[in-house]
């Protein structure tokens, strides 16, 4: 996967001055767009930015970047989109204008704004196309959601009464299939299905 930087080149003077401002980074002024793009770079590697940042998200926020860190820093872009919202696209000048990174819209345009992801084409066995990742010299630094020990089942009385529903089973086997195809669970070990 690409670096940081590189992945910052390709980014507008605009979008640059975005990311550093949401990460509290001063750029120099006049400064080109790849000093600009090595500095951000270098920033946003070390472990107190990314920590700083962190602190910053939502509870929601940092499920969604952990739960990324945890299927190896990328997630499918259709996915990302559909679940966590679209990154609005402005102009430079429109950028500049707006702010949209003061009132980020959803999880997606947070984490693009402080820079936390990028965006790129990748092949990953059958899947070809838009990925979002957490480059690596951020995804050292993303705390990863601990795995749980699991649970305790505890036993209980069976009910009194039962019911027959010939197609409950089928139904539920159905939700949890398209579950499964849509959300594409990673394992973890000691998890239940990796959910």
């Amino acid at each position: 996967m690409r670096s940081l930087k590189d992945a910052l080149l390709e980014q507008s003077p605009q979008m640059l001055r975005a990311v550093a401002e949401t990460n509290h980074i001063d750029l120099p002024e006049g400064g080109a767009r790849e000093q600009w793009a090595s500095l951000l770079a270098e920033a946003l590697g070390r472990h107190e930015t990314v920590e700083r940042a962190w602190q910053a998200l939502s509870d929601g926020e940092r499920g969604v970047l952990g739960q990324v860190a945890l299927q190896g820093g990328r997630i499918k872009a259709f996915q990302m989109l559909r679940d966590h919202g679209e990154v609005r696209a402005f102009g430079p000048v429109a950028l500049a204008r707006d702010k949209p990174w003061l009132t980020p819209a959803n999880t997606t345009e947070r984490l693009w704004y402080l820079g936390l992801i990028q965006r790129a084409f990748d092949v990953s066995g059958d899947f070809r196309g838009e990925i979002f990742y957490i480059p690596e010299e951020i995804l050292m630094h993303v705390p990863r959601p601990v795995a749980s020990d699991g649970f305790a089942v505890k036993t209980v009385a069976p009910p009194e009464t039962t019911s027959a529903d010939g197609t409950s089973f089928m139904w539920d086997t159905f939700i949890l299939l398209s579950h499964i195809a849509r959300v594409e669970p990673s394992y973890v070990e000691g998890t239940l299905l990796g959910v």
